[in-house]
This record gives structure tokens, sequence and C-alpha cells, in this order.
């Protein structure tokens, strides 16, 4: 009877993750997979640091790897760091979208490129950090609704940035060609000509991909404005019935 029943105890024992992990939600589920995922890779990045030589390696991975082991033997710990996980992920959302709105404005009045290509800077290394840190919170869906907008709004903003930048060169190009016309000898003159037509034409296309660009973002930031506001009214109702 006892060998029975240490049998079930141990039965018990080798499903109890198995249980608790049937009852989980589906994105705690996705998170306790990422974090398992997560252990292994930490074994093969533990093979390159140099024992000896590089004690600091060692010890983060080992601190990693129990803060890691700590979250997954805990399911109330794992649901309120997955859960977690969709609020940073918002709030990092909602900070691009601040600095997409601005670069959106600047874009608008064309008002200063050096001002604008340094918040493109910003928004590209904010998008490199939410691609990095919130890879979970990304493959699972998380905030969709606001990433979206915010994702399309970054990418055409690339593409203004890209007719800003190909306008300029030829807004240079066009008052060479018109200082060329101007001191040319009549001999000439036809030839630079041409090439003022020419650049004035390459003017006149970037500036109109600049104009249709600059619309769509506009109407992308509305989107994803409308997304935030409608999540945050969202999370207080929530608040207000709790």
């Amino acid at each position: 009877m006892k060998t029975i029943a240490a049998g079930g105890l141990m039965l018990c024992l080798a499903l109890a993750p198995s249980i608790a992990r049937a009852e989980m939600s589906t994105d705690d589920r996705v998170f306790a997979a990422a974090l398992e995922t997560r252990l292994k890779s930490l074994d093969a990045q533990k093979q390159t640091c140099v024992r000896g030589v590089t004690p600091t390696c060692e010890k983060t991975i080992e601190a990693t790897r129990a803060m890691i082991q700590a979250i997954l033997a805990d399911p109330d710990r794992l649901h309120y760091e997955s859960e977690r996980l969709r609020v940073d992920l918002r709030q990092e959302l909602l900070a691009l979208l601040m600095d997409v709105r601005a670069a959106s404005a600047l874009l608008n009045t064309q008002s200063s490129y050096d001002e604008f290509t340094l918040r493109m800077s910003v928004i590209g290394n904010r998008l490199t950090t939410i691609r990095y840190r919130y890879h979970i919170a990304l493959s699972r869906g998380d905030n969709r609704a606001l990433g979206v907008p915010v994702s399309d709004a970054c990418t055409t903003l690339y593409a203004a940035a890209a007719d800003w930048k190909q306008l300029r060169r030829a807004a240079r190009e066009v008052a060479s060609a018109q200082a060329a016309v101007g001191q040319a000898p009549p001999w000439q003159a036809e030839y630079f000509q041409r090439q003022l037509r020419e650049a004035q034409l390459k003017q006149a296309q970037a500036q109109r991909r600049l104009a249709d660009n600059s619309a769509t973002v506009v109407t992308l930031v509305y989107s994803a404005t409308r997304a935030a506001r409608y999540g945050e009214s969202t999370n207080e109702q929530a608040a207000v019935r709790k």
C-alpha cells in the first residue's frame, strides 16, 4: 500500500507542472515558453564566458537564470510578470507615439530638417529597444490595436524622410542649374535649360511624394491617437468595475 501511495504521490508531483500549465491563460503559457527558451539560450551563452577572466559574465547569467526559475516556479508571479510586460509595452508604444507626433509636426511644416532627423534617430532607437525588449509581448499580439498604426506611421515617416532628403537634394540641383543658365553663353543656353527642367521635374516629383506620405502619416497618427485614447478609457472602465 505504501508503494502504491508513494507511486501515486510521485505521479501527482510529475503531473503538477502540466496541470498548472493547463490552468494558465494562453498569454501566460506563451510567456512561460519564452522564459524556458531563454533558459536554454543562457546555457549556450554561458559557454562563451571565459572562466577566471570574466567572472561577471557567469554571475550575470546565473542571476538571470535564478530569476527566471523563480518566476516559472510561481504561477502568480508568472502571471504578474506577464501582465507587467504588456503594460510596459503599452507605455513604450505611447512614448513612441509622442515621438512620432513630434516628427510628423516637423514634417508637415518642413520647418527644420535637422531637428526632424534628430527626431527620427530617437524613433529608430526606441523601435530597436521595443523589438528587443518586448519581443515576447509583440509575438503574442499585445497592444496590437495601438502598435499597428504606430508601426505603420513609423514606416511611412521613414519613407517621407527619404522624400524630404531627396527634395533637398533636388532643390540644390535646381539652384545650381539656375546659376548655370544665368552664366551660360548663348550657344550653351539650351543645354543648361534642359538640365534645369530635369532638376525641376525631380524636385516636383519629390515634393509630391513627400506631400502624399506626410498626409498618410497624419492619418496614421490620428488612428494611433484614437487607439491610445480608447485603450485609456477601457482601462479606466475596468478600474471602476473593480
